[in-house]
């Protein structure tokens, strides 16, 4: 798959430890945020690796790629979703067994 530039190609992101994508369940609390119209990221793919990952899945709606180079910049949302996830880390409810409840589910919150 080539990527549309400026994007590198998948050789340098692979030399880069970048690839394979790991796909076993991460060994914290995780968001993955993801557009419907990114060309670098399928969202089904996206919400896959989420499932897997134990992730919570944000639906950004059509976004596009999302990083500075796209036009994004200070993202409120970002902070937003730091700030619920430390909270819940620090209630005790994202912790042990129990972790994962809450971000594992790939039931996807709408922001677009």
């Amino acid at each position: 798959m080539d990527w549309p530039q400026p994007h590198p190609r998948p050789a340098e992101l692979a030399a880069a430890g970048w690839l394979p994508i790991s796909r076993r369940r991460l060994p914290f609390p995780s968001v993955l945020a993801a557009s419907r119209t990114d060309p670098l990221a399928r969202y089904r793919t996206s919400a896959g690796l989420a499932e897997v990952w134990g992730s919570r899945l944000v639906d950004l709606g059509d976004a596009g790629h999302s990083n500075p180079a796209a036009g994004f910049g200070p993202w409120d949302l970002a902070d937003d979703l730091v700030v619920e996830m430390t909270a819940d880390i620090l209630s005790g409810a994202v912790t042990g067994s129990a972790r994962g409840r809450r971000y594992s589910e790939v039931g996807s919150m709408s922001f677009g």
